[in-house]
């Protein structure tokens, strides 16, 4: 009793907020689709005919817009929305299918089996399942099976609630609420349900001080600034800075920066770019690194002639590189900047870089100083105090930190 008390605590902490979020966001996608099926339906009811139309372009539609919601809320709160916005189509096509299939079969027990409240209960959470089965993929190593259970409890609580509206509102109103509510209690659960029955997951820590969790799994769940491959984009980091997956209870840990691969415990507090990476787990000592390699003291002897005390290798220096996804970034030592650089000599706000039209310029901002060399030959280099157009392969020295300007997508690569 005790574990699962511990599992409900720790789940509503860690996943109570996510879920929340998921369950608006549910919840307004499923409002938005029965705002535009109901003025269809009733325009062209006698068109349409029937139950099964009805009900497969009401629940397809309905899928579709619920899928591609909750969809678009991970992508939000991952930072990638802006990157992958086409990606939605994908979870878009598989919501309207499933909501087909499952308005169908939800027809077929409401008017085979009876009318009665056990019928819509079925139905509904036939749907739900049906929408969380659906939409797990576009969630990292959220399990197929975890997404239906909580997408059919979501269906559920949805057609209760709608039941109880039936006689105060009227029937369009009421599916209104009712479709609405089936969205909410489906990205409520689909989270809440993930966050218990999880053994390990990642705390990421933004830089505005927002955090969300992510399910730690076979999948790996990656931060960084390749926006194609990792989880969460996190600003000044490298193509993929820390990854992390759980492998037979252990969690796995890769850091590019310090070059390190292995196990790491629960607790473990990792940063790369803006972003912060704690690991969490209900059981840590599963997650415990192997244990240290025992070493062997020599019997004492002689003291040998103290060697002089070498002098501290410089820090090795490292390469991020950052996209610009925005037609005028800030480069800069803080934390907001889109161009993050936190090399000595870096101002708060350093420069600007804009593009227009296919070109892009840095622009040094006040006393600023920055050296660019257009062709990247060391013998090029000047300073500049006004505008300056890159092309590839543009070099710039901002402050103690080198960076190069590629193209394709348009980028910089910047050591320091």
């Amino acid at each position: 009793m005790n574990i699962i008390l511990n599992r409900l605590r720790t789940g509503l902490l860690a996943g109570g907020l996510r879920a929340a979020i998921f369950g608006l966001w549910g919840f307004g996608g499923a409002v938005l689709a029965d705002a535009l099926i109901e003025p269809i339906l009733s325009a062209n009811m006698a068109a349409i005919g029937g139950a099964y139309p009805h009900s497969i372009l009401y629940f397809g539609m309905g899928g579709a817009s619920v899928c591609t919601a909750i969809s678009a809320c991970h992508l939000l709160q991952s930072g990638l929305l802006g990157a992958r916005l086409r990606a939605l189509a994908t979870p878009g096509l598989v919501g309207l299918v499933v909501g087909a299939i499952g308005g169908v079969a939800a027809t077929l027990i409401f008017s085979s089996v009876d009318t009665s409240a056990g019928s819509r209960l079925v139905s509904w959470g036939l749907c739900g399942a049906l929408l969380g089965f659906g939409v797990a993929p576009q969630l990292p190593n959220l399990p197929r099976e975890r997404a239906a259970l909580g997408g059919g409890i979501g269906g559920v609580a949805g057609c209760l609630i709608f039941l109880q509206l039936t006689d105060l509102l009227s029937a369009s109103s009421g599916r209104m609420i009712g479709i609405g509510m089936i969205g909410l209690f489906m990205g409520v659960m689909i989270v809440f349900t993930d966050a218990l029955l999880r053994e390990a997951w990642l705390e990421v820590i933004l830089p505005n001080g927002r955090m969300q969790t992510l399910t730690l799994g076979d999948k790996w769940v990656s931060l960084g600034t390749d926006e194609r491959a990792v989880s969460v984009y996190a600003v000044g980091a490298p193509l993929i800075g820390l990854r992390y997956r759980l492998v037979n209870g252990a969690v796995i840990c890769e850091d590019a920066s310090k070059g390190f691969g292995g196990n790491v415990p629960d607790g473990d507090r990792r940063m790369t770019g803006s972003v912060t990476a704690v690991v969490r787990s209900f059981d840590p000592s599963r997650a415990l690194p192997p244990p240290p390699t025992t070493r062997i003291t020599p019997a004492p002897g002689p003291s040998p002639r103290p060697s002089p005390t070498p002098s501290p290798s410089p820090p090795a220096k490292r390469t991020v590189s950052i996209r610009l996804v925005r037609d005028v970034c800030r480069i800069g030592s803080a934390p907001t900047s889109e161009v993050l650089v936190t090399a000595k000599g870096v101002a708060p706000h350093h420069a600007d870089v804009r593009r227009s039209n296919g070109q892009v310029e840095i622009i040094p901002v006040a006393n600023s100083r920055i050296d660019v060399s257009i062709s990247g030959r060391e013998i090029d280099f000047e300073r500049i105090s006004g505008p300056k157009l890159l092309h590839e392969h543009s070099r710039m020295r901002i402050g103690d930190a080198e960076a190069v300007f590629l193209t394709g997508p348009a980028r910089f690569e910047i050591t320091s």
